[in-house]
């Protein structure tokens, strides 16, 4: 079993990644790295890198639960002294992400940090509009659930939508495995939305 608040840290050193090898690292563009990075390793293993859960809204894939801690600009509790939110005072009221100290890299295996890497590599430059495009693409698993449902209904996004002949798991074994690891995180109480005190 992962110790206490193993998958909150994931959580925290992903975005630390991301703020020091990404530029306009806000919150859209977080929401949607960190979606690229639990549904591709998601993909590949059957296992979510993090575990969050994302919602359909008009902008694309959110975790939501996520969203709501650092929505208002202010740096949650635990990632203090590791991450700072800036929140800009015009009508945009965005939220920029700023890494204060390296991310613990060792929280992450091969695998994740070479997801990770290539995601930085990718969306390095794109502010979150440039981005769209590529969440919006017919055969990601937001536009998938925007076609079945409407663009307006926040709808969890299943992780099996990203699942194609591709993969290197099967859809029974990856769902299985799906399946698991949020029994774990109920089970133990890991949520990595949920603040650790």
């Amino acid at each position: 079993m992962p110790p206490e608040g193993f998958y909150r840290k994931k959580l925290l050193h992903a975005t630390l990644f991301f703020a020091k090898n990404t530029k306009y690292l806000g919150k859209v563009k977080l929401a949607k790295l960190l979606h690229y990075l639990d549904f591709n390793h998601f993909k590949q293993t059957g296992y979510p890198s993090i575990g969050l859960k994302y919602k359909t809204y008009p902008f694309g894939p959110l975790p939501e639960d996520f969203w709501r801690e650092v929505a208002d600009g202010v740096t949650p509790p635990d990632f203090a002294g590791f991450l700072k939110l800036k929140k800009t005072n015009d009508t945009s009221n965005a939220v920029w992400f700023n890494a204060v100290r390296d991310p613990d890299m060792d929280l992450f295996s091969p695998r994740e940090v070479e997801i990770m890497t290539l995601l930085a590599q990718k969306y390095n430059n794109h502010n979150a509009e440039m981005m769209i495009k590529d969440s919006h693409a017919d055969d990601q698993p937001w536009a998938k659930m925007v076609e079945r449902f409407g663009k307006n209904r926040k709808m969890n996004i299943p992780y099996k939508l990203v699942l194609d002949n591709k993969g290197d798991v099967s859809e029974k074994e990856a769902m299985e495995r799906l399946t698991e690891f949020f029994i774990m995180l109920d089970n133990f109480d890991l949520h990595p939305a949920k603040q650790q005190g």
